[in-house]
């Protein structure tokens, strides 16, 4: 039997281990900020949907399992959504979609007090919360269109897509630190969250669309990491 692969990887974690000896390997941290949140599709959307700003926050876990490599995970709640005009028939709203957000990342740090830091992975949301705000300026159109909430049924609860980040990281002492990243919440799935709209007079408008979220996020963290030994 060839043991040349095995025992290399058990040196390989053995080096890792004795490098994380003097590090601490977990940390917790409260992290969020505001996002400039849009819709995309397979069609061009950007004649009829406008961004608006929306929010992230929640709390982050992290296991640093090799020297500049974690795992990054958490719960988030977030806020995204798009500005729907119509002109040809006037229509004009502005669309809530608030999730509960799992992110599943990959994250690399590099440098020592001040530490660069660059993520990747996928994220999983599942939508608790939707709204929808009248922005119409035609306060005598009795017959403007409003959304139907039955149309609503057939919508996709959860959100799948890819997260990609990068930012600084700068320690205080040894168990705190403060960071500042950008990340980019790349959706996957069509949510088809937007409804179709009725009229008084019965007439019907339906978003034949694909409705895909994206959010670009600037987020403030502050961290703790809990303590198994000095810092180099």
């Amino acid at each position: 039997m060839n043991i040349k692969l095995p025992l290399a990887i058990l040196i390989l974690f053995g080096v890792q281990a004795s490098t994380l000896s003097g590090q601490q390997r977990f940390a917790v941290s409260i992290e969020g900020g505001p996002s400039y949140t849009y819709i995309h599709g397979s069609q061009d959307n950007s004649d009829f949907l406008k961004p608006i700003l929306g929010g992230y926050g929640g709390v982050a876990f992290q296991y640093n399992f090799l020297d500049k490599l974690a795992f990054k995970t958490g719960i988030a709640y977030e806020r995204k959504g798009a500005d729907l005009l119509v002109n040809s028939i006037m229509l004009n709203y502005t669309f809530h979609f608030d999730y509960l957000t799992i992110p599943m990342l990959i994250k690399g740090s590099f440098g020592k007090k001040v530490r660069f830091l660059v993520s990747a992975g996928p994220y999983v949301s599942y939508l608790i919360h939707q709204t929808y705000i009248n922005n119409h300026y035609y306060p005598y159109n009795f017959d403007y269109p409003i959304p139907d909430p039955s149309s609503y049924e057939n919508a996709n609860k959860f959100d799948f897509g890819v997260i990609a980040s990068i930012g600084i990281e700068v320690r205080i002492k040894h168990q705190y630190a403060l960071s500042m990243e950008v990340s980019d919440h790349y959706g996957l799935v069509n949510t088809g969250l937007f409804p179709s709209f009725l009229s008084e007079s019965g007439m019907q408008y339906n978003f034949d669309h694909d409705a895909i979220n994206n959010a670009v996020i600037l987020s403030l963290g502050f961290s703790y990491f809990f303590p198994s030994g000095n810092m180099n």
